[in-house]
């Protein structure tokens, strides 16, 4: 079993505290240097009120998110005793008839002489373990072959070129080389956390670990608060910077322009970020998935802007939203004959449905 060193053990409740002192940081100097919010806030008066509220709200919703776990597997799988078998099962059942599912780089690998490396005791004949597949069985479990394998180029509707359908055996028997767990489909192991995330969306510095399966709708509240603060900020001390500062208006207005460049940058990276995670919400992805896509064994064979995972705006809005966090959904690929039917479908920017209209 190979081990890796988690950093983020030793740094989260550094980055944790490092977050509340610039936020902290951020609106006492608002209130030093903003008279009017200082005189509202004396008053009591419900502008006030509601801009600190929001500010609690985000507080309290960062660290919620920062203290709950992604999903990691083998928490699930000591709380569900089925869980592997089940998910096994369903697998096995999705790739008897699906030829789309069967990855490459897993279970027989070509060497330079053209021959097929399958489970020799040899250590030339042993695969190299890629670190950016979250489907990877380990050596003792992959079976040989006899033959290489024979991509079979289809016709691509999307794009009128050929793209490869390459035929191999399925790996959803797949093990984490690291960690030694089961991994379904959507699962990536973590090399900051070092543990497998269920549906892994991407370890997140600030936080100080992971989104996943459970936590990604709480990731999401916490960028919509953090917005809006940060929007609010902005606009206070925009209102601050326009004011005479007395006898030291230079610095005054130095230190309010400084905080104000630095909202504003800050602000566009927030509402990048909430518009790029409510479209991954809306459409059954992950970070990870989009950005990875050629790169990941379940849907690198896969038409181009072909989800296997989506429902539809609505069902997956509901499914994001809704959805207990207890609750892990058994992930397949649909059947050949549903992505022929779907690729043969108009797509969208949303991408093409794996459901069918």
């Amino acid at each position: 079993m190979l081990t890796r060193w988690a950093p983020s053990a030793r740094s989260g409740w550094g980055v944790k505290l490092c977050w509340a002192g610039v936020h902290v940081f951020c609106v006492g100097l608002l209130l030093l240097l903003e008279s009017d919010l200082r005189r509202q806030t004396f008053k009591f008066s419900w502008y006030a009120g509601i801009y600190y509220v929001v500010f609690i709200l985000t507080v309290v919703q960062y660290y919620y998110t920062a203290g709950s776990s992604p999903g990691y597997v083998i928490d699930v799988m000591q709380g569900n005793a089925d869980f592997e078998a089940n998910t096994k099962s369903a697998l096995d059942g999705s790739n008897g008839n699906n030829p789309w599912l069967r990855r490459s780089a897993s279970s027989s690998y070509q060497n330079s002489n053209g021959n097929i490396n399958g489970g020799s005791s040899t250590s030339d004949n042993i695969p190299t373990i890629s670190e950016t597949t979250p489907l990877l069985p380990s050596s003792s479990e992959v079976v040989p072959t006899l033959a290489p394998p024979v991509p079979v180029s289809t016709p691509n509707i999307c794009t009128g070129t050929l793209f490869s359908q390459p035929s191999f055996p399925t790996d959803s028997s797949s093990r984490c080389p690291y960690c030694r767990v089961f991994q379904p489909l959507r699962t990536k192991h973590c090399y900051d956390c070092d543990k497998c995330v269920l549906r892994f969306d991407h370890h997140c510095i600030w936080l100080g670990t992971c989104v996943g399966q459970y936590n990604h709708r709480r990731f999401w509240w916490y960028l919509f608060f953090e917005t809006v603060l940060t929007f609010w900020t902005t606009i206070l001390y925009g209102s601050a910077f326009s004011k005479n500062g007395g006898s030291n208006w230079l610095l005054h207005d130095s230190v309010v322009l400084a905080n104000l460049l630095g909202l504003i940058a800050c602000l566009l990276f927030l509402v990048t970020l909430l518009i790029f995670h409510t479209y991954l919400a809306v459409t059954d992805q992950t970070t990870y998935e989009k950005t990875r896509r050629r790169r990941i064994n379940y849907l690198k064979t896969l038409p181009p802007n072909y989800n296997p995972f989506n429902k539809g705006c609505f069902k997956n809005t509901y499914s994001f939203c809704c959805t207990q966090d207890s609750t892990y959904p058994i992930y397949t690929i649909p059947s050949a004959d549903d992505i022929e039917a779907a690729r043969s479908r108009r797509s969208s920017c949303f991408g093409t449905s794996s459901t069918l209209s």
